[in-house]
């Protein structure tokens, strides 16, 4: 059996085209699907919005609680509630293809995965600004957004590369948890937070116990992008917790701040700076959002730092 988790905090009618989609999988008969809401303390209609999806819904689909806020949390209790030899976990706003949940299944059973994904592409809700779409300034925005998209063939991952692929879509079997621990609570997004980060450290600490991760380019899922969070503010702020997180992960064996990253940092800024006063806006986007990230790696080296928890 293949379990399908959906964490969820206030998203109910973004959940509910969730849910939907999740309906239409196209499975080879024999397949066993469940699917489990962990409702994170939503206060909106998620509980109805599940009952009435499950009503419809061609496969169980189990709504939980889990009070204690937090993305980890949340992805923690559905991998206690699941009964299924994998796990494959998606979001709140994410509209999975039909064939998603039988092509993570085929990396198990054909390519011996013991953690598989695939392409996480975007829908738009509106039409981006020109900035979004440019080669420049792709590799940071399609970083945050977690867009994920390694082209038509099959890959095994072969380095310790956490961002290999990402939580949007990601499905491991369940025994991997019990050797490698859960995922960290002290990382991932809490409430309204900008934290990130669990998914990444979970599959980093998977590939260190020589698990075989598997890209799958028919695993797609298609990630909604709000107006939003095109904004140059939003995008900053989540460059800047982005390295905050990247900094707790791989902490410093000290609190000061090594040399190559602060002049990595300044090299950005004045770069940036240089490429706005050029009108070169697009690479100052760019240079901007690498200083971000690089500022926050330097804030959290020199604060208390967050410890891998192993539950």
């Amino acid at each position: 059996m293949t379990s399908v988790v959906v964490c969820t905090f206030n998203r109910c009618e973004s959940l509910r085209d969730t849910l939907s989609s999740l309906g239409e999988q196209i499975l080879k008969e024999g397949l066993e699907l469940e699917i489990i809401v962990v409702d994170n303390n939503s206060s909106d209609r998620t509980p109805q919005v599940v009952e009435e999806a499950a009503k419809d819904s061609p496969w169980p689909m189990r709504y939980v609680f889990e009070k204690t806020q937090g993305l980890s949390h949340a992805r923690n209790r559905g991998i206690r509630e699941s009964h299924g030899e994998f796990l494959a976990f998606t979001d709140d706003d994410v509209l999975p293809d039909r064939g998603w949940v039988q092509a993570l299944y085929e990396a198990f059973i054909d390519h011996s995965a013991d953690c598989a994904g695939g392409k996480i592409l975007p829908k738009w809700t509106e039409s981006p600004p020109d900035w979004c779409l440019a080669e420049e300034v792709r590799a940071q925005l399609w970083a945050v957004l977690a867009l994920l998209d390694r082209g038509e063939e099959m890959l095994v991952a072969e380095t310790l590369n956490g961002s290999f692929l990402f939580g949007a879509n990601m499905a491991f079997r369940k025994s991997v948890f019990e050797e490698v621990g859960f995922f960290n609570p002290a990382l991932g997004r809490s409430g309204e937070n900008l934290f990130s980060g669990d998914d990444t450290e979970m599959l980093r600490r998977a590939l260190m116990s020589r698990k075989r991760v598997v890209y799958s380019p028919q695993a797609i899922v298609y990630h909604k992008v709000s107006p939003e969070r095109l904004h140059i503010g939003y995008l900053r702020r989540w460059k800047f917790n982005v390295g905050l997180t990247s900094a707790r992960i791989h902490p410093q064996p000290s609190r000061l701040v090594p040399a190559w990253l602060m002049r990595e940092c300044l090299s950005n800024g004045l770069g940036a700076c240089a490429a706005y006063v050029r009108g070169s806006r697009f690479m100052g986007i760019a240079r901007e959002l690498a200083f971000w990230s690089q500022a926050g790696r330097i804030v959290a080296t020199i604060s208390p730092r967050v410890k891998t928890n192993k539950e």
